[in-house]
């Protein structure tokens, strides 16, 4: 990649991380950048920014993760398309209309000038060493023997009578305020019949 391209790439990196206010845990977007610069090329940083823009992901942190999974794999992998890369880059101050969509060029991402490693080397991310394994939680059950029979379960006992249900016939209770009701109805029905 030329200079001018990776110049370029690494001013809308910066760019994006600023003006949609990810978390730099208080570094600039600039001393972020170079940090990634040292293990990655400027165009997977720039994709990396728009992937973490694509996935919701607003911290800086989440870009180091996903260039470690891009670095392992040997090759940036995309999921956002074209358009979403021209939207988001369309609101940044400046004119960036002038830089070509890395998704519509695919030649330029499948340039990663190293092949794809089987074991990838341990990656620090913020300080955290990514090849320290997870600790497990020691379990030990005692095996007992298998059940000798399967359960069956009687549902004799369960079966319900076989009655109709009745239907539900609600009581009549007459209210006075019904009375009057029934009353104003009739009085109203005879004045509309005359």
């Amino acid at each position: 990649m030329t200079e001018a391209v990776s110049q370029t790439a690494i001013s809308q990196a910066c760019a994006l991380l600023v003006h949609y206010s990810f978390d730099l845990y208080g570094y600039s977007a600039s001393e972020i950048i170079a940090h990634w610069l040292q293990s990655v090329q400027a165009h997977w940083v720039r994709l990396a920014v728009v992937e973490a823009l694509y996935q919701g992901r607003y911290k800086s942190v989440s870009v180091e993760q996903i260039l470690a999974l891009w670095q392992r794999r040997g090759q940036p992998l995309c999921h956002f398309n074209g358009e979403f890369e021209r939207i988001v880059c369309s609101k940044l101050p400046g004119d960036w209309s002038a830089i070509e969509s890395s998704v519509s060029a695919p030649a330029i991402i499948l340039e990663t000038g190293s092949e794809p490693q089987d074991e990838a080397e341990p990656e620090v991310i913020w300080g955290a060493p990514l090849n320290e394994p997870l600790p497990r939680p020691c379990v030990t059950l005692p095996f007992s023997e298998p059940p000798q029979s399967i359960y069956q379960a009687d549902w004799s006992k369960c079966q319900a009578a076989k009655q109709p249900i009745q239907q539900f016939v609600p009581k009549t209770e007459e209210s006075p305020f019904y009375s009057k009701l029934q009353a104003v109805a009739r009085s109203s029905a005879a004045s509309l019949e005359a």
